[in-house]
């Protein structure tokens, strides 16, 4: 697996994790809800920007996102990426 390094902290790709499926009862309830005019499953747009990047833009206070959108790269990247713990004598 291949790491990546930003200001001096190594991170790694998680492995891709399997999503659950909805139960039958959810799924039938999700779609009432829609039906009844809920804004449930609408989300907001995100940005088209790489997680990387922008993440190491983030931790150099040089992002020019929305807090919003700061908060969801970084949630999008610590999902997908871990420090790496060096061995240290």
């Amino acid at each position: 697996m291949e790491s990546i390094e930003i200001n001096g902290i190594k991170y790694r790709q998680n492995e891709k994790q399997v999503s659950k499926k909805m139960s039958k009862t959810m799924t039938m309830l999700y779609g009432m809800a829609l039906m009844m005019g809920g804004s449930y499953g609408k989300e907001k747009e995100r940005p088209e920007v790489d997680i990387v990047s922008e993440f190491a833009l983030i931790q150099e206070k040089k992002s020019n996102l929305s807090a919003n959108d700061r908060k969801w790269v970084e949630s999008q990247f610590y999902r997908n990426f871990t420090e790496i713990e060096e061995n240290k004598l």
